[in-house]
């Protein structure tokens, strides 16, 4: 008779590569998302620059993004997907799909409140979070964007929720694609709706406010059409009595705040930065828009992928297999996050020049988007492992234990940018986000170690070393290159860019790949099984 641990151990393989698979879903869609997205930041960086325009339309943009953000897509994943799947599971579908509809209509007519005050009270927010705007004299123009671009946070916390449940049942690709959507639409009106507003930055500045509405809009319609497909219907149910919603509430309040203090830390850094000079806080963006693409595909794609298998080991009270998932995904997320971060502070300059540098966008924009890519880079693994481990504590229904580490990582952020910025500038700034990071992972590490006992650290430990090994190699490499090649903003071209920095990302990839194989990385060895398995059935 065969040995009876050997299904479970056939089961725990096919739910690692399983999770493995459909975060490769998620990133393939989010990388899709990304590739759009600079695309969009190369046309939107064409016509207007990095200067005080694009400086007003930031900060106005960073308000509703905020809270697409608290109440969204992190929120959604903190406090309502966890108790849809568990309603789903111990109640049945009608129940989970009335906990659903009931949070829509309360979600929306909180978010719609919400607009309303951002746009009426905009003058005193911004005076807040953008003082230096007072003495450039852009207050005024990013008051009337506040006040354009505030209902997309109601279409965003909407078509998040609607993300949820798609993930909430293993349907990835159609949430994934949301922000394709967004991507297309905000490209499709630079060209076709921002001219119509005039042909000075500052009237053509608008048609990008209603571009970002457009987008929201055909996002929230797509997702639409997806829930209603796996049986969502809408209701005029709203009922505040409902012990669901009551524990969506009580959930939702720490995990707001969780959210929000995370969000914080952009909100500070681009409130100082509008201390530092024009231009400064146009370098942040730039610089996180190319941080945010590997944490996008990497990080995200995991940590979607991770929450309902862990959503679903928590109801059925399997601590085990929520241990185990939690550590082969944090050892995946390091596998991927190391090298990821060498790539962006070796090929910084090449990159940025590549995808942005063109007409209004100089050789200077570049070197000082640059040097704050330099400290952000330095922070991939951290924001990567920390997007994996929170929705560990999620899964098990726990909003507050990630609001307490968020807290102290804000903290440690704020004081590490008071510390930084003037000797640094904006590096100094992207510094404290990355030392704030990893006091944040170092918090939820130790208090997960004390809460559900040994999580295989040492594991991961040892497959930290191996990553990091494989990245020095990959490291000396693209130094070289860059070196050897004499590649400086103010000499580059198109072509140049491209042979550097593409050149380089796949030169990196592969010296990484191959320092794996011969360190013999079992993470590669997933990653080899399982695209391979794909091809043989292909």
């Amino acid at each position: 008779m065969p040995p009876q641990p050997q299904p479970a151990k056939t089961e725990k393989a096919e739910s690692q590569r399983g999770i493995v698979r459909s975060a490769g879903v998620v990133g393939g869609m989010t990388f899709l998302s990304r590739i759009l997205g600079l695309a969009r930041e190369v046309v939107y960086a064409a016509i207007f620059g990095a200067g005080a325009i694009n400086d007003a339309f930031r900060i106005a943009y960073g308000i509703p993004y905020f809270f697409r953000r608290v109440l969204g897509e992190g929120a959604m994943s903190a406090y309502f997907l966890p108790l849809f799947v568990d309603h789903r599971e111990n109640q049945g579908e009608p129940a989970a799909w009335q906990l659903a509809n009931n949070v829509f209509n309360t979600l929306g007519l909180l978010t719609l409140l919400l607009a309303g005050i951002f746009a009426l009270f905009a003058p005193q927010i911004l005076y807040v979070i953008a003082p230096g705007f007072v003495k450039t004299g852009n207050i005024d123009l990013a008051i009337d964007l506040t006040r354009e671009m505030a209902p997309f946070m109601v279409l965003m916390s909407l078509s998040a929720l609607q993300m949820s449940i798609l993930n909430a049942y293993k349907r990835f690709a159609l949430p994934a694609s949301g922000t394709i959507i967004l991507n297309i639409s905000f490209i499709a009106s630079l060209y076709f709706i921002v001219p119509l507003f005039g042909d000075l930055p500052a009237e053509m500045i608008h048609g990008a406010a209603v571009a970002v509405l457009i987008g929201g809009l055909l996002q929230f319609t797509t997702l639409s059409l997806g829930t209603r497909r796996l049986g969502m219907r809408w209701r005029p149910r709203f009922n505040l009595k409902d012990p669901g919603l009551r524990r969506v509430m009580k959930l939702m309040l720490p995990a707001l705040f969780g959210m929000a203090v995370t969000r914080i830390n952009l909100l500070v850094d681009n409130a100082l930065a509008s201390l530092l000079g024009e231009g400064t806080i146009s370098s942040l963006n730039y610089a996180e828009r190319l941080l945010q693409f590997p944490i996008g595909i990497f990080g995200v794609g995991l940590a979607t992928a991770i929450l309902p298998t862990l959503s679903k080991y928590a109801a059925r009270g399997e601590g085990v297999k929520l241990r185990e998932t939690m550590n082969y995904a944090l050892r995946m997320a390091i596998f991927v996050a190391i090298p990821a971060g060498i790539g962006l502070i070796m090929l910084r300059k090449p990159l940025i020049a590549l995808l942005f540098q063109r007409a209004a966008f100089t050789a200077a924009a570049t070197n000082e988007a640059a040097w704050a890519l330099l400290f952000y880079g330095m922070g991939v693994a951290a924001y990567i492992a920390v997007s994996v481990v929170v929705p560990v504590f999620y899964a098990q229904k726990d909003t507050r234990t990630p609001v307490i580490a968020g807290a102290i990582a804000v903290g440690v952020n704020i004081v590490g940018d008071l510390a930084l910025m003037w000797g640094l500038r904006q590096g100094g700034l992207a510094l404290a986000s990355a030392i704030a990071a990893y006091v944040n992972l170092g918090i939820l590490l130790w208090i997960l170690r004390r809460r559900v006992g040994r999580i295989g650290l040492k594991k991961v430990a040892i497959s930290a070393l191996k990553t990091v090994a494989a990245g020095i190699a990959m490291a000396g490499t693209l130094l070289a290159l860059v070196s050897l090649s004499g590649f400086t903003p103010e000499n580059s071209n198109f072509g140049f860019a491209l042979l550097i920095g593409g050149g380089g990302v796949v030169l990196g990839g592969a010296v990484y790949l191959l320092a794996s194989k011969l360190l013999r990385s079992s993470e590669l060895g997933e990653v080899s099984a399982i695209v391979k398995g794909r091809l043989g059935r292909d």
